[in-house]
């Protein structure tokens, strides 16, 4: 059983991963994203039991998880997880095994980067952000019923 001191350095590494990925090493960034004020951030970061630090509570995990689309627990999964979307364009978490796994985001896309699309967000804002991955949603959404109803009929001719 992992005891509250290695959750929170799970969690803490994880964050630090996280700031990298999306907010390209800035924790002003993350604040600003997550509505709490940097030196707050900053002290969760802080080792387990550093005078003023603060741990990342399952409050706020739930939090920077949600505003960041990353599956409820990423904080919590282990560094050699590797994150995927699947079908349904929700990230999945898979532990692997050994040695050279690593954290990582499979993105199927080459046009429409992963990372283009957090940064056009980021640019619009958080209201004009969420209507613009709305709509990109409803136009993916509609492209895989396409090519859903295309495996379907394939799939019916092979069986017959």
């Amino acid at each position: 059983m992992i005891d509250e001191i290695q959750v929170q350095l799970r969690r803490k590494a994880r964050l630090r991963e996280l700031i990298e990925l999306r907010c390209d090493g800035s924790i002003a960034q993350m604040a600003r994203d997550i509505g709490i004020a940097e030196s707050y951030l900053g002290r969760m970061l802080y080792a387990p039991g550093k005078p003023n630090g603060r741990s990342v509570a399952d409050k706020m995990m739930l939090k920077i998880e949600g505003f960041y689309d990353l599956p409820r627990g990423w904080l919590d999964l282990p560094t050699e997880t590797q994150i995927t979307i699947n079908s349904g364009g929700r990230f999945v978490a898979k532990v692997e095994d050994g040695p050279a796994s690593r954290s990582e985001i499979r993105w199927p896309f080459k046009l429409a980067q992963y990372q283009r699309i957090l940064q056009l967000r980021k640019n619009l804002g958080t209201v004009l952000g969420a209507k613009a991955i709305a709509e990109m949603d409803e136009h993916l959404d509609i492209i895989l019923a396409k090519w859903e109803r295309t495996a379907e009929r394939n799939e019916r001719a092979r069986a017959s």
